[in-house]
């Protein structure tokens, strides 16, 4: 409706040509003519007021914006200088830096185009290395990594992969380089196989594992031949049974042990080795040997040269007797494989272990004898009393058959320590020493003889006589059943109890 009586109005004032251009115009004329008189005869003082009033406030902005306007004025007066200065610098540079801008770009150019194809050789190179380089570069790595965890038949498989690459594949000075680092790796691959054959309790599986690796090996560097492998496997072995006898356990468990290792590493050897006949035998010669040298210190340890054995002389034959029987049962398992056994532990001396053992046994026996026997008097009381009962009883059951020996105390305590001596000698009594024990014991008899005698020259007249009858008994009784106590009851044929 508003829209209808503002298009009414404009017509009127159009018919009085009131009306001007614009819609505006249209508008205000439209709101005059719906005016009342009165204002309408206000409007032109209130139009002149405003129009005072924007004149004012004009001439105020102008008054404060009048560094603007000059500003202004300044800039739009400098254009065209500044526009003519600007047009001569750009003649200038087209005409005198232009060029040399060209020909610079001309020589980057042509000087980059070499940087470029290095950048693209390089690139290349790149892709090259870490498609097929790298991993020939890292054979010596990759090859040690399978060492370390124990994938050996990995680490073969990458070297015989290395060994297969034609010798062009890579430059010399690369190709020598990896080659010689692969060449420590599989070096070090080949000790640490050796270094199994040391395992305490390897087993025949485990060896023929590892001799299947060392052979492998071998075809791939060349560098060992099964002949050479079995030497250093029995090598090891023989250092694993060399540590085995310095144990400190007992004699008996040290002697199994090196047992075990020998014998384990022959059956070994024999089954693994076609060739390994001589070195087996050489082998066991070297174990055997090295067993004589420990055993032999053992023995010097258990009876010392200088006498002083800890304990009885019967124990310590008794060891040596155990340990001479458990060395038996050791040369009869070595004789199952085709192999000698020195039960004797001789080489090339004249007496073997056991045989110089037994016989310093007898001596320090046959020592003690002279040595006690010189403590007492060769003559004493009659039968009954204290010093008469000397022997003890230990040897009564051996002097039943000459009860005046108890009238002697020195003979009586020769008796005694005999009858020790024999029981320690009926322990371990080697057949081969025979002769040397009754060597010694008419040696030291005679010993005792000679004091006898030298005691009885220098005795009193009056007691000569009686160390007549104790010259006699010693003869007589004493001496005769020593040399029946060795003969019939150590080495006789009923109770014979040689080695």
């Amino acid at each position: 409706m508003a829209d209808v009586a503002l298009d009414a109005a404009a017509g009127a004032l159009e018919k009085l040509g009131l009306c001007g251009n614009t819609r505006e115009h249209a508008l205000y004329f439209g709101e005059l003519a719906e005016m009342p008189l009165e204002r309408l005869e206000q409007q032109p003082a209130q139009q002149r007021a405003a129009a005072a009033s924007i004149q004012h406030q004009l001439a105020e902005l102008c008054l404060r914006q009048t560094a603007t306007f000059v500003g202004a004025y300044g800039a739009a007066r400098a254009v065209p200088q500044t526009v003519a200065t600007l047009d001569g610098a750009v003649e200038r540079l087209h005409s005198a830096a232009l060029p040399g801008v060209v020909a610079a770009a001309e020589r980057f150019g042509q000087s980059g185009r070499a940087a470029i194809e290095k950048r693209a050789a390089q690139t290349q190179l790149e892709a090259v290395y870490d498609t097929s380089l790298k991993c020939f570069i890292d054979t010596p790595l990759l090859i040690r990594a399978c060492v370390d965890c124990g994938a050996y038949d990995d680490a073969l498989q990458v070297a015989k992969h290395f060994r297969g690459l034609p010798s062009t594949w890579a430059t010399g000075a690369v190709a020598g380089a990896v080659a010689a680092e692969v060449a420590e790796e599989l070096t070090r691959m080949r000790a640490v196989l050796l270094g199994a054959f040391r395992e305490e309790k390897l087993q025949q599986p485990r060896a023929r594992r590892l001799v299947a690796l060392l052979d492998a090996l071998g075809e791939v560097d060349g560098s060992a031949s099964r002949p050479d492998i079995c030497a250093a496997f029995l090598k090891a072995r023989y250092e694993l049974a060399e540590r085995a006898l310095d144990s400190h356990a007992g004699a008996a468990a040290v002697l199994q042990a090196w047992k075990d290792t020998v014998l384990g590493a022959c059956a070994i050897a024999l089954s693994e080795f076609d060739e390994s006949v001589e070195l087996v035998a050489t082998f066991s010669d070297a174990a055997q040997a090295l067993l004589a040298r420990r055993l032999e210190a053992r023995l010097d340890t258990l009876v010392p040269e200088d006498g002083s054995v800890s304990g009885t002389l019967e124990a310590a034959a008794q060891e040596v007797a155990a340990l001479h029987t458990q060395l038996c049962y050791v040369g009869a398992r070595f004789s199952d494989y085709g192999l000698y056994f020195d039960v004797t532990m001789q080489g090339t001396r004249r007496q073997g272990v056991f045989e110089r053992t037994a016989l310093r046994l007898w001596r320090i026996s046959m020592e003690r004898m002279v040595i006690e026997s010189s403590k007492e008097r060769y003559v004493g009381g009659e039968p009954g009393d204290k010093q008469g009962n000397a022997s003890g009883k230990e040897d009564a059951g051996d002097t039943h058959r000459s009860p005046c020996l108890a009238r002697y105390p020195a003979l009586a305590t020769c008796a005694k320590t005999l009858v020790a001596a024999l029981n320690a000698l009926r322990q371990f009594a080697p057949l081969s020493i025979h002769a040397e024990v009754l060597r010694l014991l008419g040696e030291h008899l005679d010993v005792v003889a000679t004091r006898i005698n030298g005691a009885q020259r220098a005795a009193r007249p009056s007691e000569r006589v009686a160390y007549e009858r104790a010259g006699a008994v010693f003869a007589t009784e004493l001496v005769a059943w020593a040399a029946g106590a060795v003969h019939e009851g150590i080495y006789g044929k009923e109770s014979h109890r040689g080695s």
